[in-house]
């Protein structure tokens, strides 16, 4: 990824039962691609309280700075036992070309 960050951290919003709240979010690049694809991780953090006050099961949707949105997903059940802070996380192998990786991802530019 020549000219380009491995990772990037940006700002969106996280859209839950017809509400959003302002968010930051990463994005890493792997070191080895996976069946010739780049492998992309989406992560958030996210406060437990807000997700559980809006019925969160598994899935949010992240919508970032661009416009577009990634689906977030958070293993098991969430419940008010778990940590304040809850781990959302998308991994996407879809892109092969680095210039399909920089259309999908701008923050990874530098």
């Amino acid at each position: 990824m020549i000219g380009n960050l491995h990772k990037a951290d940006a700002a969106g919003k996280l859209e839950l039962g017809n509400q959003m709240s302002p968010v930051a979010y990463g994005i890493t690049v792997g070191e080895q691609k996976k069946a010739g694809n780049y492998v992309v991780k989406v992560s958030v953090s996210a406060p437990r309280d807000w997700l559980l006050q809006r019925g969160f099961k598994s899935e949010a949707t992240l919508v970032k700075e661009d416009g577009s949105k990634v689906q977030l997903h958070h293993d098991g059940n969430l419940d008010v036992g778990d940590a304040l802070s809850v781990e959302l996380l998308a991994i996407d192998e879809s892109c092969s070309q680095e210039s399909e990786l920089r259309q999908r991802y701008p923050e990874l530019r530098v």
